[in-house]
């Protein structure tokens, strides 16, 4: 399972500088619900969307997977017993900046480049199920919608993962 699953991420991480990007307008804030659904999250996560969320134009599947993976891992990496996740969202002039906060075990400034890295993890395979390409494919998807991300994170208190998006008319 692990390797078909090894497989499957380094194929879509392959095929996004590949692909025609096939822009659209969707509803980000529909898109976070369904992805809230489809994550099922355990009991003890709550996730909140703490603004108004904006249509973009983007190509949606790629978007929604950026989404998916950075709520993945909020879920995925929360250690402490209530779990609090955020979503949240600033328009500003140009921008759309997107936020998924938590409230999980954080991250060392150290490694703040290195999990945007192919292949990279910052914990055992046998601890956490990862094939350290997720966020390899997230960084990429952004920087072809002509996007940034950014992480801040204090180890044991929690991170904020920031996808700054250009709006584009």
């Amino acid at each position: 399972v692990r390797l078909q699953r090894f497989i499957e991420d380094l194929l879509k991480y392959s095929k996004i500088s590949r692909s025609k990007v096939q822009k659209e307008i969707f509803d980000t804030c529909e898109s976070f619900v369904n992805i809230i659904d489809l994550l099922a999250a355990p009991s003890n996560i709550v996730i909140v969307i703490a603004s108004e969320l904006p249509k973009i134009c983007g190509e949606k599947l790629a978007l929604e997977q950026v989404f998916q993976n950075l709520l993945s891992n909020a879920i995925k990496y929360n250690d402490k017993e209530q779990g609090i996740i955020t979503i949240s969202c600033e328009e500003n002039e140009d921008t759309f900046s997107f936020s998924v906060a938590d409230n999980g075990m954080g991250i060392d400034k150290k490694y703040f480049d290195k999990i945007f890295q192919v292949f990279q993890t910052l914990h055992s395979r046998d601890t956490y199920e990862s094939t350290g390409i997720g966020l390899s494919i997230v960084k990429k998807v952004i920087e072809r919608h002509k996007g940034n991300i950014k992480v801040e994170s204090v180890v044991d208190e929690g991170s904020t993962f920031t996808v700054i998006l250009p709006k584009i008319n």
